[in-house]
């Protein structure tokens, strides 16, 4: 018999984001309760508080408002699929 693992994340397993430098590894952690979407536009537009690594963002792009509208989504999943009978869940690849 084979058996094949899946892994899933829901809406409310998801706490928090991470924004990782892809250079230096330096990371900030931003709570979903207290993300706003002008915390998250600064720091998509900083360069590394560590390396000064710039982010690869640009002002006013269509990368900039796609990142942004995501993780601002991430904020309020949890709360859209509450009460719903349809469940939303994400396969990620899952740890070994």
């Amino acid at each position: 018999m084979t058996f094949e693992k899946r892994c899933t994340v829901e809406p409310d397993d998801i706490i928090a984001v991470n924004l990782e430098c892809a250079k230096c590894g330096a990371s900030v952690r931003i709570p979903l309760a207290r993300m706003n979407a002008e915390q998250v536009h600064r720091l998509a537009l900083s360069s590394c508080r560590n390396c000064q690594q710039p982010s690869g963002f640009s002002d006013g792009t269509t990368e900039i408002f796609a990142f942004e509208s995501f993780v601002g989504t991430l904020a309020g999943l949890s709360a859209t699929m509450k009460g719903r009978n349809l469940r939303l869940k994400m396969e990620v690849q899952c740890a070994d």
